[in-house]
């Protein structure tokens, strides 16, 4: 018997490419597998890439961006040493460390508040003092009545920051010099 032509003996089968690419996934799984179940029961080895050297600078990174102030960056970096190292105390050394820093970032923040709310209501009372001073009559307006309205605005120099206490004493400064000036004439 004859055989047509356009007939062919069977071709062996090609696998195709997505077949070869889920084998190489399964067998990559299996690996994977083996690592997370034998890797610790080995000594030394270091899983998720642990690296004692880079736990180290992750560290200092860390506390480096607190000492910054840079809050965000510390908290990402803490992340990043959460990854890297062994030992989970460092981390939460870490957040205890971001959260004092924080904590005492708001505090100073609060307390400049407080300064500036202060020295403000100070410099109202130095500009208050001495409206009054210019409020009296001119026959009051002598040196020592003077002398008594700077004393008077002096004293609210007291218990204030360095820096606002500069700016009162330098404005009861030229407070007082003008007046004098005046008195002069």
């Amino acid at each position: 018997m004859r055989t047509a032509s356009w007939i062919s003996a069977p071709q062996p089968r090609v696998a195709p490419l997505r077949d070869l690419l889920g084998a190489r996934r399964r067998v990559r799984g299996v690996l994977g597998m083996l690592g997370v179940f034998v890797c610790p029961a080995l000594a030394g080895c270091q899983l998720l890439g642990q690296d004692t050297a880079r736990c180290d600078q992750s560290v200092a990174t860390v506390r480096q961006a607190i000492s910054f102030k840079d809050f965000e960056s510390a908290r990402k970096w803490r992340d990043y040493t959460w990854k890297v190292c062994d030992e989970r105390g460092v981390v939460a050394t870490l957040d205890k460390e971001i959260l004092d820093g924080e904590t005492a970032l708001d505090a100073e923040v609060k307390a400049e508040k407080q300064a500036q709310q202060l020295a403000q209501k100070r410099i109202n009372a130095a500009q208050k003092a001495w409206y009054a001073y210019d409020a009296g009559k001119s026959s009051e307006h002598t040196r020592e009545v003077l002398d008594a309205t700077r004393k008077s605005a002096k004293r609210l120099e007291e218990g204030l920051p360095p820096a606002y206490a500069a700016k009162i004493a330098s404005y009861n400064t030229a407070q007082y010099e003008k007046r004098l000036a005046a008195l002069s004439r």
